[in-house]
């Protein structure tokens, strides 16, 4: 009877187990409804509207969203970031502005609240929430601070498998916007060592 080495059987349970990992961090559930790994095509199937972002940037192919499952109050625009393999990893979300408010009052408070809940589901986050030296650091030039990124303002949160920022930006002097972004750390990992491979070929 042929023997199996002890080695090898422990090489494959490991190989398993990580194949198990990667899947179930790739099918976990992402923000407003969707999948982590869906292709474009799985999105569409969901009723959602994908139209190409047409921006030149460095999370692979890009969409911008609409009649997405689920939202939050207040939300505006929708990014979704299929890499170079047509797998969902990235998924941005961006406020309507809160315009006519220099001191960001309302922007801050709406900040607070998104804070609060993401704290409650994937524990208290890091917490960078920083004025700018000299003009930036009065209160009423708190849009403007943030704008000219004198003046920054996000928290950190760390959950399992995914990384998410909250954070205020700035687009001008006069408006600002409340950003959510969330990574599968998993796919992630997976784009950045697609993304090298790339640039490997392309050199």
């Amino acid at each position: 009877m042929n023997r199996v080495p002890l080695r090898a059987c422990l090489l494959l349970v490991l190989q398993i187990s990580c194949a198990a990992q990667s899947t179930a961090a790739d099918q976990a559930e992402a923000p407003f409804g969707l999948t982590w790994g869906s292709t474009v095509e799985d999105i569409k199937a969901l009723g959602v509207d994908l139209k190409p972002s047409g921006d030149s940037n460095d999370f692979g192919e890009s969409y911008v969203a609409s009649r997405l499952p689920k939202s939050v109050s207040g939300q505006e625009s929708t990014f979704l970031y299929f890499g170079h393999n047509n797998r969902l990893w990235r998924v941005l979300g961006a406020s309507t502005p809160f315009e006519n408010d220099p001191y960001g009052i309302a922007a801050k408070a709406r900040y607070a609240e998104l804070s609060a809940v993401l704290s409650e589901k994937y524990g208290k986050g890091n917490a960078v929430e920083q004025l700018g030296e000299g003009f930036y650091s009065k209160p009423d030039n708190f849009v403007y601070g943030i704008s000219q990124g004198e003046s920054h303002w996000f928290t950190k949160f760390e959950g399992p498998g995914v990384s998410i920022t909250l954070g205020l930006f700035a687009q001008g002097s006069s408006a600002l916007r409340w950003v959510l972004i969330y990574e599968n750390k998993t796919l992630r990992a997976t784009f950045e060592q697609d993304k090298k491979a790339r640039e490997k070929g392309s050199l």
